[in-house]
């Protein structure tokens, strides 16, 4: 694999590590109804899953440089895995909605998704090889 991709890689997990932490600590924040401090940790993880979309752009583009096979498979896994990241901001979305109108019924549940695709995301980037 080109060096080039696996450093993309490497931000890609970085990235969703860093994520998936957020959305954790955000969903601590609900339990202990700190709205004030949710909002503000979800305006970090939302910046966490735009470096993430990014690092998944960069991949796509140094994937070209590698094999057919390597380059067909990390695309099919690259674009999978960008779906997974744009549905949990969806769910981090709908999460700060709720946070912003001082309604917290739904934000665990909502983080919980978003967590879950987050970890779909990472499993599908770890089988770029």
């Amino acid at each position: 694999m080109v060096k080039e991709l696996e450093e993309a890689l490497a931000r890609i997990r970085k990235g969703l590590a860093e994520t998936r932490a957020g959305a954790g600590g955000t969903a601590d924040l609900v339990k202990k109804g700190a709205i004030e401090a949710t909002d503000k940790a979800l305006d970090e993880t939302k910046k966490s899953v735009a470096k993430v979309k990014e690092a998944l752009a960069e991949a796509g583009t140094r994937a070209e440089k590698e094999t057919e096979e390597t380059r067909a498979l990390a695309k099919e896994y690259l674009d999978k895995a960008g779906k997974a990241v744009a549905s949990a901001e969806k769910e981090l979305s709908g999460a700060a909605a709720k946070i912003k109108a001082k309604s917290v019924e739904g934000t665990e549940e909502a983080i919980t998704k978003a967590k879950k695709v987050l970890d779909e995301a990472g499993e599908l980037i770890a089988k770029i090889k």
